[in-house]
């Protein structure tokens, strides 16, 4: 058993008491866990998130979007090998980046650059260059008067 909810043995990887039919056992790793936000899972070269609402395991949706999807989602443009999450003052931290982007709950955040992102205000808020200015969010929503 690993992750709270995930499990695996040599032949299966599972989801409380279903088998998650897609997932490599032997590849498949939870990166984080999120207290009610959700997570990020590791499937060899896939970057999985996964968001409260459905118990269905059995499919793999490509919509991320934040509201609307629940269950496991494909993150788009996810680099596996080089994808890190980021552990910010509260364990409901959403962010992680990687080579390409940042990302807050499973979302890429369009424009930013991965190489300039720093935790600010107590560590409670992630700063990062959005083409050519500094942008703060909190959580996933822009506090510092753009969007």
């Amino acid at each position: 058993m690993f992750g709270l909810c995930f499990g695996r043995d040599e032949n299966h990887a599972y989801f409380y008491d279903q088998e998650l039919q897609w997932a490599n056992p032997r590849a498949f790793e939870v990166l984080a866990y999120f207290r009610g936000g959700g997570l990020f899972l590791r499937n060899g070269d896939e970057i999985i998130a996964w968001r409260p609402g459905t118990t269905n395991s059995q499919n793999v949706s490509t919509d991320c979007t934040a509201g609307i999807s629940a269950g496991f989602c494909l993150v788009p443009e996810g680099d596996a090998p080089s994808f890190e999450k980021i552990n910010g003052a509260y364990d409901i931290a959403p962010w992680a980046k990687d080579k390409n982007n940042v990302y807050c709950n499973g979302q890429v955040i369009q424009g930013a650059d991965p190489s300039t992102v720093q935790l600010v205000n107590n560590n409670l808020d992630l700063r990062v260059k959005v083409g050519d200015a500094p942008a703060t969010y909190h959580i996933c929503q822009r506090v510092d008067g753009k969007h």
